[in-house]
């Protein structure tokens, strides 16, 4: 009976996962439909999975390479930047040039474990791709027992 338990548990999981995938993805479409201009500003974050590593995609606009940390604690990835906004205006008698800065924070819950020191993360174009092998599986091994006079 608890494996019955542990099979809803890993089922419960994953459904959540999808929708929370298949609601991310109405929200970005429907941002797109009803304001193009800031979906043209807008981060969008993708994940797959291979069956040998992880993928996230990131598109980030207005972002530089410089300002974009990665960071993986035990099955957390955390992005973190700061997107810049440059607004400009030439009116008749004078230019006016703003700068925005918005900071973000972005933390997933990965499905396993991953090799944090064959992890790499690229960046071209305002797209971030961060490529995480997956950890293989823990043997089980049995430990010797010493007697202790």
């Amino acid at each position: 009976m608890p494996g019955l338990i542990i099979w809803k548990d890993e089922e419960i999981t994953k459904m959540k996962r999808d929708m929370e995938r298949l609601m991310s993805r109405l929200r970005t479409d429907m941002d797109k439909c009803l304001f193009p201009a800031i979906a043209r500003r807008t981060l969008s974050f993708q994940f797959s999975e291979r069956e040998d590593r992880l993928i996230l995609r990131a598109y980030l606009p207005d972002v530089d390479p410089e300002d974009i940390h990665v960071f993986i604690n035990g099955e957390v990835l955390t992005v973190r930047g700061q997107q810049k906004f440059e607004f400009c205006s030439d009116e008749n008698s004078f230019r006016r040039r703003e700068t925005r800065r918005s900071a973000f924070i972005r933390t997933f819950r990965l499905p396993c474990r991953v090799d944090v020191s064959r992890t790499e993360a690229l960046h071209k174009n305002g797209l971030l791709q961060v490529v995480m092998p997956k950890c293989g599986p823990e043997e089980i091994r049995e430990i010797p027992i010493r007697t202790v006079d």
